[in-house]
């Protein structure tokens, strides 16, 4: 199948006047949501062949392996083209559909049939360039292709689980959506998630406390006033972020 993408027009008026359209994610007005994104998409040049997603009651698993499917059949996007939130809004509402029924009911709070969710649950939200451009980290489907983008390594994702397990959102939030310089390195990031994972397997602390994520990157973020992390091979950020962890938490 081709990919499809919103209209630039159409992606402007849902951030601007969503509360226009709050009511159809009534599962009543299925037909109605699906025949707007269909009136104001466009096919692309883009032929893939999307996969189907996990609904489990695990939403810790149902993440990862969906991150795993997403990045896997889309893995020839580019993060270009995957920062395009015309495709994840267009795909959200049509050919994943359900599972956006499914994982917006998995946040506290949210009910889709009485209109108690916020737009970033279904959108890319931001007042500007830069904003929209880490909404991508929060939206519940861009993000799955996200995680799997800084996590794959020659097609394996053994890091995977270390960000979508638990606290999903706000893992993407601190490892991704701030530093530009952390997630444009994959190098950095790889060697970052792999002294979590070795801090983890051998020692006695609870895996899934944000306390480490957030000191490991501080301390990169510290290290980075002084020196250039981009001359480090990914063996050596491992080195240091683990050392510094035990050192902190021993």
């Amino acid at each position: 199948m081709l990919l499809r993408y919103i209209t630039s027009e159409f992606a402007d008026e849902l951030s601007n006047n969503f509360e226009k359209y709050r009511s159809y994610y009534q599962l009543s007005q299925k037909d109605e949501l699906q025949k707007l994104f269909e009136e104001n998409s466009f096919n692309s040049s883009i032929e893939v062949e999307l996969p189907e997603l996990d609904f489990s009651d695990d939403v810790g698993y149902s993440d990862t392996a969906n991150a795993q499917r997403i990045h896997q059949a889309l893995r020839n996007l580019t993060p270009r083209e995957a920062s395009d939130e015309r495709l994840w809004i267009y795909l959200f509402h049509t050919t994943y559909y359900d599972f956006l029924r499914y994982r917006v009911s998995k946040t506290n709070g949210y009910d889709l049939e009485t209109g108690k969710f916020g737009s970033s649950a279904v959108l890319f939200t931001g007042n500007n360039k830069d904003r929209k451009g880490r909404a991508k980290n929060i939206n519940y489907l861009s993000r799955l292709w996200w995680a799997g983008y800084f996590t794959c390594e020659d097609g394996n994702y053994d890091l995977l689980p270390l960000v979508t397990e638990s606290d999903f959102s706000n893992n993407m939030t601190l490892l991704f959506g701030g530093s530009r310089q952390f997630s444009n390195n994959l190098t950095l990031v790889h060697g970052y998630l792999k002294a979590i994972k070795c801090f983890f397997e051998t020692n006695n602390h609870p895996k899934r406390n944000r306390v480490y994520y957030e000191e490991g990157m501080q301390y990169l973020s510290l290290r980075s006033s002084s020196v250039m992390l981009d001359m480090f091979s990914e063996e050596e950020i491992e080195v240091m972020v683990y050392n510094h962890l035990v050192s902190t938490f021993s």
